[in-house]
């Protein structure tokens, strides 16, 4: 009985995966190097939302804005690394933080925009003038 080292292809960043993931014997799956590759690209995207979002921080001037915008940052950082890696936990914690922290945060802020703006319409028609 004779092993074999199976090559993964057309994985990005291949020097950065686990030594477990590199030198198995098994092969990885495709469709978790297709989850990873998409998971990469996908995290440049996040990265260029998270600069964006300094622009509502310019807006808004809050330093509750400005903790999620430091975390989002830390955060993106942690799921670039834990994508690069395959690390379970890494990934756990950057969902935990992308659903809780930046969805509730960010619903919070729109639905208090939706009020401010009904209470403004509001004033307008009430003007005697």
């Amino acid at each position: 009985m004779r092993f074999v080292t199976v090559e993964i292809e057309k994985c990005y960043f291949r020097e950065k995966l686990e030594p477990q993931y590199i030198n198995s014997r098994y092969a990885l799956p495709q469709e978790i190097v297709t989850t990873r590759n998409r998971s990469i690209i996908l995290s440049f995207l996040e990265l260029f939302l998270d600069l964006a979002s300094l622009y509502f921080y310019i807006r808004r001037r809050g330093r509750i804005i400005l903790a999620v915008t430091i975390g989002n940052f830390i955060f993106w950082g942690v799921g670039m690394w834990a994508s690069l890696k395959l690390s379970y936990w890494g990934l756990l914690s950057h969902s935990l933080y992308g659903i809780s922290i930046v969805g509730g945060f960010y619903a919070y802020i729109l639905i208090d925009g939706l009020i401010i703006s009904g209470k403004e319409e509001n004033l307008k028609d009430n003007d005697d003038g």
